[in-house]
């Protein structure tokens, strides 16, 4: 796997990731607030669902969901994915956010031309890098004009920085509008509603104390999570399994996460 952060790019992209040398085994992508752009220019992805399998284009982008995707590559798989900050794709214009929150779209349904297409395609036995300038000067192309919206901007960082704990009746009364005129204005610019982002935001950062070895108790102390249920609840909901199990936590770690 490659990271960059192309500071030209940093308004508008997370980061690029290109990843290559896979395995058939499925894998999870959990709920997360970035629309996620991939091109393939050797092998392809499916998405499961159940017992249907589902072959994605090889230019496309999956938008912001709530529920988890097991998503399965083939062994040659060269890939990379833009991982768009939320607020981006609404200032884009070429594809309302809407359209593509939950589900996955080919971009040449609405975007790519079979050219750019095809100098993908022709970098197949080259490096990495290489795939990975293509692309990042083809997204500064199409994006280094598009102005940032510092409206959206500013509640998606107030309710990050919050940690998805924020109220939305504080963010409407601070941006001077009806929580019901928030709600529209909000999922107009992202695709989802503010309370489904931020109970995403919260999931997030739940996933990320874990990771610092703290017990379930304190996690869902930490992340703002009312009690018990809540706790339980939203992560079914995110990872389709109780905290204990989606974190691997034995009984001595689990004061009171218990079926």
């Amino acid at each position: 796997m490659i990271v960059i952060r192309p500071q030209r790019l940093s308004p508008f992209i997370e980061k690029i990731i290109w990843q290559g040398k896979g395995s058939k085994e499925p894998y999870i992508v959990y709920p997360d607030i970035y629309n996620v752009m991939g091109f393939q220019n050797l092998g392809h992805i499916n998405v499961l669902n159940g017992d249907q399998c589902k072959k994605l284009e090889g230019a496309g982008i999956t938008g912001i969901d709530s529920a988890p995707k097991t998503f399965q590559g083939t062994e040659n798989i060269s890939s990379v994915l833009v991982f768009f900050k939320p607020e981006v794709l609404f200032q884009w214009k070429k594809i309302h956010p809407r359209e593509v929150a939950g589900t996955s779209i080919g971009l040449m349904d609405f975007w790519m031309k079979k050219s750019e297409w095809d100098r993908i395609l022709n970098i197949q036995d080259q490096s990495p890098y290489l795939f990975l300038e293509l692309i990042e000067n083809m997204l500064w192309k199409e994006f280094n004009a598009v102005e940032t919206d510092p409206w959206i901007s500013w509640v998606v960082n107030q309710i990050i920085s919050s940690h998805g704990t924020i109220r939305i009746n504080e963010l409407a009364q601070d941006a001077v509008l009806s929580r019901r005129q928030f709600g529209r204005k909000f999922i107009e610019k992202i695709g989802v509603s503010p309370k489904t982002f931020s109970q995403i935001v919260q999931f997030q950062y739940a996933v990320n104390l874990a990771n610092t070895k703290n017990k379930l108790v304190d996690i869902a102390m930490k992340a703002g999570y009312t009690d018990q249920s809540h706790f339980i609840k939203e992560f079914r909901k995110h990872t389709a399994s109780i905290p204990s199990e989606f974190f691997h936590f034995n009984n001595d770690n689990v004061p009171f996460l218990q079926d």
